[in-house]
């Protein structure tokens, strides 16, 4: 059974929220519309979904065992890393348009919430840590 972490999800939410702000000070602020790409939106959407999800099955092998961490984390990041290479090769074969921005987009986005979660999973592995969840 997959437990739902609310720490996780409350600093996950807390992220999303100053991305969204920032993505729509952006938007409004900037006189040059060519750095955010029209699907900035869908792209936060999606990488704040398989994120989260990744969690979820990685909690699950906290749960299940100890040695089993490590085939749960890599089943997670390969599984983040084919939805993303198949959502890019998507929006590459239909949309066409705006490609340099969609990847700085995608990329900036992707990475800050990897190691959002690296950092996260780091912290609830090493209990004595600053920030660490069990006490």
């Amino acid at each position: 059974m997959i437990t739902i972490d609310v720490a996780y999800s409350k600093k996950i939410a807390s992220l999303s929220l100053a991305f969204s702000i920032s993505i729509l000070a952006m938007q409004f602020g900037l006189k040059n519309q060519s750095v955010l790409n029209p699907y900035i939106w869908y792209i936060l959407a999606y990488v704040v979904a398989i994120m989260y999800l990744s969690h979820l099955l990685i909690a699950a092998g906290f749960g299940k065992s100890p040695y089993d961490v490590q085939n749960f984390f890599m089943l997670g990041t390969g599984i983040k890393l084919l939805t993303s290479a198949v959502g890019i090769f998507l929006y590459f074969y239909i949309v066409k348009s705006n490609s340099t921005s969609f990847l700085l987009n995608f990329f900036v986005l992707y990475f800050v919430y990897s190691f959002f979660e690296i950092k996260t999973l780091s912290l609830s592995l090493h209990p004595n840590s600053k920030g660490g969840s069990s006490q």
